[in-house]
């Protein structure tokens, strides 16, 4: 009796790696041992199988979660990182304008937004003064 018990654990364990003819064996090492009728012993292999195929199921789910788990914390620590390494870059991006702006002032070179804005002054002269076409001159 012991012997059906200590079987029935690991098959309770092991269920999930048991292929088809495992589970016709043991069960027929199980009806022979406990003197099951032919009708008891098929319904023993049955029900082995089920739960074999119920205990497969289960692993494969337990398996796709944890893979998930791990796909999560690692696309949590890829973006950890990500945000770090966009705010390092960010800074050194603002180090490196700041040394540029003050050499190029120092060397005394116009840079594009002054230049934009002395565009913008010579229009708005150029607007308040009347200057002549050379049609208006010939005319």
């Amino acid at each position: 009796m012991f012997e059906i018990v200590k079987k029935s654990v690991y098959t309770g364990l092991g269920l999930a790696s048991l292929t088809k003819d495992k589970i016709a064996k043991f069960a027929a090492d199980m009806s022979r041992e406990a003197q099951l009728s032919e009708e008891e012993g098929r319904r023993l292999r049955e029900e082995l199988e089920v739960k074999a195929e119920e205990s497969k199921e289960q692993l494969g789910e337990q398996i796709d979660q944890r893979i998930d788990q791990a796909l999560v914390q690692v696309g949590l620590v890829k973006a950890g990182v990500k945000r770090v390494a966009d705010r390092t870059s960010d800074t050194f991006q603002q180090f490196v304008d700041k040394r540029v702006d003050a050499a190029l002032e120092r060397l005394g070179v116009a840079r594009k937004e002054d230049i934009a804005s002395l565009l913008q002054r010579i229009e708005l002269l150029e607007s308040k003064v009347s200057v002549p076409t050379v049609v208006e001159q010939v005319g």
